[in-house]
């Protein structure tokens, strides 16, 4: 809805020197918009929507570069601070290798282990004597 106010205004001089004439018009206009069709609400939700994720995503890297920069001077936020925990995520990429090399490393152990504890089952369950049958005299 658009709401316009308007204010039209005239002059005439006729050639009679003593006759003046002056016309004052007011007004408004008011304008309702109703779409046809729902397509352009949709369409401008979806941009409305990219724009929001892409500001998101910006703030995020922002974040991250800051609170990089600040580490790379050697400053953090202050513990317990009411900011801490801005950039509590942001670690160096070594800890995270570290972490995940230490656990794979330890996966592959784990892995190796269980492989000869279940070869070493085969060995010793393919070298045990076969029972033997009762005789019937123990049976009696």
């Amino acid at each position: 809805m658009t709401f316009s106010p308007f204010w039209l205004a005239s002059e005439n001089k006729p050639y009679d020197p003593e006759s003046y004439s002056r016309g004052w018009n007011y007004g408004a206009q008011l304008n309702f918009m109703v779409p046809m069709d729902y397509s352009t609400v949709r369409q401008c939700k979806d941009i409305a929507k990219r724009v929001e994720e892409k500001m998101r995503v910006d703030y995020e890297l922002v974040r991250a570069l800051k609170c990089a920069e600040l580490m790379q001077k050697g400053f953090t936020l202050r513990p317990n601070s009411r900011v801490e925990h801005m950039c509590n995520d942001v670690v160096p990429i070594v800890s995270v290798l570290e972490t995940k090399t230490m656990s794979t490393l330890s996966n592959r152990v784990a892995e190796t282990a269980r492989k000869d504890a279940e070869a070493a089952a085969k060995v010793k369950a393919a070298n045990a004597p076969a029972p033997q049958p009762k005789s019937t005299e123990e049976n009696k």
